[in-house]
């Protein structure tokens, strides 16, 4: 029988390929280092079972990004061995399934295979591998919906969610599957799609005055809501530590990670190694000048720097080739007041704060309300995986954004709303002024979110902010 193309979308199986998404491309930057450093008996031709072999962690002659950076390590397997890194990436995902990010489940999804769909399967209790899954659905669509059957799960587990909303949003799909199902698949289906208990319709008598006549279809019968040009109160930040779990993310130190040999820090060891390359007079520099300049800051500038504690765009030069690459760590060695003063003018794209990185939390943990003023600078979107810092911080500035993704984001809603319940008054004091401000997109959020919240017990919190206004 000759297939359609739509036909073969359906029946489509993994064939074993490696996929690599946008995130994966881009952390391939760190995978170019480790092989531009070009060491003997070290790389891509290394054999796959010694890379495997946690002996070779020992090794000197092993880089120190693959050596300490986990994630790094297995992309390297990954992109040098294909199906081959499913070891390293279970081992990295076993080490500790609480703490294993969408970032690490990424790399599973990356490998199309039977091995790796069923290691993801593992996981189907966490939204993003349910998310990885969907994904893989719509590359083979019954390929995944039998083998999800096959778990047989309940209605209210994670396998019979996905199921649903995958045949929700693919209708088309239904046909097909019942079709190719074995017997026992079939009854888990036909088990899936009965409806929990007997529904009976109400007549139209039996509805209430609202359901029969909702105000919402008619605006002109809406009561009327002032425009008024408020301006936003506001409060401190504060910051809950507690909330990241145990004593917070750390300290920050320029030392980890990477190799530095028989010097005391780094930056010395950098100092060292770029010596051909150093200006008159660097000799007598300190530590502090030595990593002004590691971090791309003009000598001439240094006496200004330091005089003054703080930075600005013109003190700023290309960065030295060939560092270590510690990058925002060395900030450190710096007082906290000139170290929040280069985060705000540093040139953009000299840093890239991944947000499965231990980084911008410590920076956060050690500057505090002194990086807010740049914090979105560097974390310009909130992503899901940002939610275990954002939670940290109680501050009116992120009230806007969490408040637009738990409306426009069905990922980010759920995260987003605990965001809005907890700092609730930070919540209302950003939200109130727009939603009584000028008509538009940033005024319907912020009345969806505050209607929503006062339905939950931060209605008293929106009281009280409302009055204060």
């Amino acid at each position: 029988m000759v297939l359609t193309a739509a036909q073969k979308k359906l029946f489509a199986e993994p064939d074993g390929r490696i996929v690599w998404d946008a995130y994966l491309r881009n952390r391939e930057a760190d995978v170019a280092k480790i092989e531009a450093a070009q060491l003997a008996n070290f790389g891509p031709d290394t054999p796959l079972d010694q890379l495997l072999d946690p002996a070779i962690l020992q090794r000197n002659a092993v880089p120190a990004l693959f050596r300490y950076d986990t994630r790094t390590r297995v992309l390297a397997i990954l992109k040098w061995h294909g199906a081959g890194a499913l070891p390293a990436i279970d081992r990295l995902l076993d080490v500790d399934d609480r703490r294993a990010s969408g970032d690490d489940l990424r790399l599973l999804k990356a490998i199309h295979s039977d091995a790796a769909v069923e290691r993801l399967f593992k996981y189907l209790s966490r939204l993003e591998a349910r998310e990885a899954i969907a994904d893989h659905a719509r590359r083979w669509p019954l390929y995944i919906l039998r083998r999800l059957l096959r778990l047989k799960p309940n209605r209210s587990q994670p396998a019979a969610e996905l199921i649903l909303q995958l045949l929700q949003e693919n209708p088309d799909w239904t046909a097909a599957l019942e079709q190719t199902c074995d017997a026992d698949e079939k009854r888990v289906l036909q088990a899936l799609q009965q409806p929990r208990e007997p529904v009976e319709e109400a007549t139209p008598e039996d509805l209430p005055e609202v359901l029969r006549a909702p105000t919402w279809r008619h605006r002109a019968a809406l009561p009327a809501v002032p425009e008024l040009a408020l301006t936003s109160l506001s409060a401190p930040a504060r910051f809950h530590w507690e909330h990241w779990g145990s004593d917070g993310p750390g300290v920050l130190d320029p030392d980890r990670y990477y190799y530095k040999g028989d010097y005391a820090h780094l930056v010395d060891y950098d100092i060292a190694r770029l010596a051909d390359r150093l200006p008159s007079g660097a000799a007598s520099w300190d530590l502090p000048r030595k990593t002004l300049w590691l971090l791309g800051i003009r000598p001439e500038a240094f006496d200004r720097v330091l005089a003054t504690q703080a930075a600005d765009a013109d003190v700023f030069q290309s960065v030295p080739e060939k560092t270590s690459g510690a990058g925002p760590r060395l900030l450190a060695h710096l007082t906290p007041r000139l170290a929040a003063s280069i985060l705000e003018h540093v040139p953009s794209g000299r840093w890239i704060f991944y947000s499965w990185s231990s980084e911008l939390p410590q920076l956060v943990y050690w500057l505090g309300e002194r990086l807010l003023s740049s914090l979105r600078r560097w974390m310009p979107q909130i992503s899901r995986q940002d939610l275990r810092l954002v939670n940290c911080i109680e501050w009116d500035g992120l009230a806007a954004d969490l408040a637009q993704s738990y409306c426009r984001n069905r990922w980010m809603r759920e995260g987003a709303f605990a965001w809005l319940r907890r700092y609730d008054e930070s919540a209302a004091r950003v939200l109130i002024p727009a939603a009584l401000g000028p008509a538009g997109a940033a005024r319907d959020v912020a009345r969806r979110t505050l209607r929503d919240l006062a339905a939950t017990d931060s209605r008293s919190a929106i009281e009280r902010v409302a009055a204060a206004y």
